[in-house]
């Protein structure tokens, strides 16, 4: 039975097709799947002297029972992977070879063959975030994310889906005090060891999740940029911090408009979206010869009308705003019927404008990006054969129809291309600072895969959402920060497990100074406008989780300075209870913290008239090399005098905190709205070559 009307569900981490066991053997240990030869185990129809199972899982732990070394282990169920019932007989396990030996000697088994790794098929963001299974890399080095709990609150999850298969999951952490909480269309026995527990209601579900024992709450929502004590989110995420859990929230897809950006709380890993260099290419072959680039998830497997044949091109440029955009019931039939539409992009859904085409008779559609647009390509499921192309592109394929006597045009379908395409690059649709409510902390925090993500889908809706739309796939694509926030929240699960008592600022501080600013071309990430990147768009830069594991130096934050935060923002004691649930007097924090500034990883300076100078205080704690120096190194922008005192800080143990102070110098009358560098920490000598980077982002402020 599916489910798409919860707000809230918690499944546990698990990166690698099989856990890794806590036990120190576990390195000697491999998973094995144990074919049995056919077996009365739970009748009494046997042989006599046959032994009797009440199941199948209880025969399968007795050739556990008869072949594992228990010294290990206290239970044979603490190997047992998963028993197989019905289309295959038989159980994985966890194994040494000279128990996997030792079964294949015992009665009853046919054969035992170790499990073999298989790549997944049904998206790439985890390889090109560089996350492979080497022994050295970060999946490895952070235990694989095993015993890591993510809650998810988003707006539902159809536990049928193959994503939520707990096949080789472990048993569920003893640490986890959750339920499964039952509603409509949604049974308690729909969650496993990998869907864990559900609940409705996004403020209770994060409270029931940190009560439950999640490590990381990912949350793909949100919406317009609010004051944080009016923000659910902000609060729920408040007292989540407090309590250890690491948050990680969508920035939302109102780009590109400046202070855009929501879920702007500091304690909060905001995550905006960028592009992997896979594509989907679907050219318009013109009947002039020109071909302008396209993109589309349609297969391309089948005949178009009149035989596959180039079709008439039909754009209303001269008809009605509805009909340019192909709403639905606007398209005359007399007009469109078996041929190809071009549609222009806003107003409806994009799949929406296929529907309505398909409706009216249309072949095939041909998506337009507009002005606002650009050269955004994020695809869709359509129900006819249909292409996205380019503002660009766009201009000359309207061109073209309207210089052109009979107009016609192709679509040729590509398939799928990786590494064809500078990336990454933020996407043209994913929310920009500076923050509205909170200009002294640079938001997004950071840019993850966020288009054309491959991602799990309900059963009872077709690819494309619409309701018409008869087909059925576990899967389809999507594009928002709603997809790149779970990439996020699955690197933060893997600093977890490599760095269990780290607190979450500690967590958000490797993923932000570790982050990448180069694309896979080592040139500036790009924005989806075409130009370079700001700090305003992407943070601190693209999550390179390798990097994330061993950050050198983290900025740490104790939750009691976000309260001193809250009263540098001019928020009143009834705002900051709302946030907190805790009374404070400003005036004397304030007096106490003379000079204060959050201890955040990127520098966000806000100058208002008459000031041309700030001083913010910073304290790095190492988490690296015992013994180690870093030399800091500063890009200023233009006109702006940046300074960091001292410029290098000596560590002689594991866990020493050192503070250092940022002076920032303006000119006076202010040169622009905004500019930016950066201060990096850069590891000296054959230390290592860690380089702890903060992004610096100043701008002006006409009050």
């Amino acid at each position: 039975m599916g489910f798409r009307l919860f707000l809230v569900f918690f499944h546990l981490l698990f990166f690698c097709l099989f856990p890794v066991l806590g036990s120190a053997e576990a390195e000697d240990l491999q998973s094995y799947i144990v074919q049995l030869h056919p077996h009365e185990a739970t009748t009494s129809s046997g042989d006599a002297g046959e032994a009797l199972f009440a199941s199948k899982m209880h025969l399968h732990l007795s050739f556990l029972e008869k072949s594992v070394t228990w010294e290990r282990e206290k239970r044979p169920s603490s190997r047992l992977l998963y028993s197989y019932h019905t289309v295959f007989d038989g159980f994985a396990a966890q194994l040494t070879e000279e128990e996997a030996a030792a079964l294949r000697e015992l009665p009853g088994v046919a054969s035992v063959r170790a499990d073999r790794r298989v790549e997944l098929h049904t998206t790439y963001s985890y390889r090109f975030l560089g996350l492979n299974f080497c022994p050295t890399g970060a999946w490895a080095r952070s235990g694989y994310g095993g015993g890591t709990i993510i809650g998810v609150l988003d707006t539902g999850v159809w536990p049928e889906n193959p994503s939520f298969d707990d096949r080789g999951m472990p048993p569920v952490p003893a640490r986890w005090q959750g339920v499964c909480q039952g509603g409509e269309h949604f049974n308690a026995t729909n969650c496993n060891r990998k869907l864990i527990g559900a609940r409705s209601d996004i403020l209770a579900g994060m409270d029931d999740a940190v009560r439950d024992g999640v490590d990381v709450l990912s949350l793909s929502l949100g919406g317009f940029p609010i004051p944080l004590f009016e923000d659910s989110i902000a609060i729920g995420s408040f007292r989540a911090t407090t309590r250890g859990v690491s948050v990680v929230c969508a920035a939302g897809n109102n780009g590109p408009s400046p202070s855009s950006v929501a879920n702007e709380a500091p304690w909060v890993i905001t995550v905006g979206a960028a592009t992997l260099d896979r594509r989907f290419p679907a050219y318009v072959r013109l009947g002039n010869g020109r071909i302008l680039y396209g993109e589309s998830m349609f297969p391309g497997k089948v005949d178009l009308k009149n035989g596959g044949k180039e079709l008439e091109l039909v754009y209303a440029a001269s008809g009605t705003r509805e009909e340019m955009y192909c709403i639905k019931g606007a398209l005359s039939a007399a007009a469109v019927a078996g041929k190809m539409v071009v549609c222009d992009r806003g107003i409806t859904g994009r799949a929406d404008k296929g529907e309505a085409v398909k409706e009216a008779g249309g072949a095939a559609m041909i998506l337009a990006n507009s002005e606002i647009n650009q050269q955004e390509d994020s695809v869709d499921v359509h129900v006819l054969p249909s292409t996205l192309i380019g503002y660009r592109e766009a201009v000359e394929l309207k061109n073209y129809i309207s210089c052109t006597r009979r107009p016609v045009a192709r679509i040729v379908f590509g398939g799928t291309r990786i590494g064809r395409a500078r990336a990454p690059a933020v996407a043209l649709f994913s929310a920009r600072g500076p923050s509205l409510t909170n200009p002294s902390v640079l938001k997004p925090d950071v840019i993850a895969p966020g288009v054309n993500i491959i991602a799990a889908w309900p059963g009872n809706l077709g690819p494309s959402g619409l309701e018409g739309d008869a087909r059925r796939s576990n899967f389809t694509v999507l594009s928002g920060t709603s997809m790149a926030c779970p990439h996020v929240s699955g690197i933060a699960a893997l600093i977890r497990s490599a760095h269990p008592s780290w607190s979450p600022a500690m967590v958000r501080s490797a993923i932000m100074t570790t982050a990448d600013v180069t694309d896979r071309q080592g040139k500036p990430i790009m924005d989806g406008n075409g130009g370079k990147a700001d700090a305003y768009a992407m943070g601190a830069g693209h999550v390179n989780p390798a990097r994330a594991v061993d950050p050198g130096l983290v900025y740490d934050i104790d939750p009691a300075d976000y309260v001193t935060h809250l009263c540098t923002l001019g928020y009143t004691h009834m705002e900051i209870f709302k946030i907190t649930h805790a009374g404070v007097n400003c005036t004397a924090v304030l007096e106490r913290n003379a000079g204060f500034s959050l201890n955040y990883p990127s520098i966000s300076v806000a100058f208002k008239t008459n000031t041309t100078s700030a001083v913010l205080q910073r304290t790095v704690t190492n988490v690296g090399t015992p013994n180690s120096t870093y030399n800091a190194q500063i890009a200023a922008p233009h006109g702006v005098r940046i300074r960091a005192s001292p410029a290098t800080l000596t560590f002689s143990e594991f866990g020493e905190k050192k503070s250092f102070r940022v002076t920032v110098i303006a000119p006076s009358p202010a040169p622009r709205d905004s500019a930016e560098g950066y201060l990096v920490w850069k590891q000296s000598g054959g230390q290592g070559k860690r380089r702890v980077r903060s992004p610096i982002a100043v701008t002006w402020v006409v009050e």
